[in-house]
């Protein structure tokens, strides 16, 4: 919690002074997440359901980086122009969220037992999706930067999960 709270001291930091931090934490945490996900898929002690849970993830985190860099969103965005009463690219991004819960839930016999053995980062997971959630709806409401901001914290719970999922291998010992 700690660590969290240093890093929103130094985006917002970053916001008042114009340092410009937040591009530079972007991409990192677009690139932490998907191989965090990576290391997560190719521990030694994984299960069936455990490979193809982390191969999913993997699959979506990596399609998350190539929309990122590629726009995707704002491509498929273009189909949606005068079919929704929203901002197109806003649509998209509901429908991804809305896809990646539903992915998601096929997994929730592996979620519900990994809570129950260790809740941290199922806690951490939830919590990121509930960030990217209020994202969405403060694009929808203001659109304006603070948007960038919840999706960024979105992210890092996400790297803190999948990161704190790696690790507790060895804290359980």
């Amino acid at each position: 919690m700690v660590i969290f709270i240093v890093f929103v001291a130094i985006l917002l930091r970053s916001y008042i002074y114009k340092l410009g931090y937040m591009p530079v934490a972007v991409t990192i945490f677009y690139l932490l997440t998907p191989l965090l996900v990576l290391l997560n898929l190719s521990k030694k002690d994984n299960e069936g359901i455990q490979i193809l849970f982390w191969g999913v993830l993997f699959t979506i985190f990596l399609f998350v980086l190539l929309d990122k860099y590629f726009s995707i969103h704002l491509a498929l965005s273009k189909y949606l122009v005068g079919k929704v009463s929203i901002n197109p690219g806003i649509a998209v991004n509901i429908v991804y969220v809305i896809s990646f819960i539903a992915v998601i839930s096929l997994f929730y016999k592996f979620l519900i037992r990994e809570y129950k053995k260790d809740s941290d980062w199922i806690k951490l997971f939830i919590f990121a999706i509930v960030m990217k959630i209020i994202a969405i709806f403060s694009d929808l409401l203001f659109h304006d930067i603070t948007e960038d901001y919840f999706e960024l914290f979105s992210l890092y719970f996400f790297s803190a999960a999948f990161l704190l999922a790696f690790v507790q291998k060895w804290w359980r010992k």
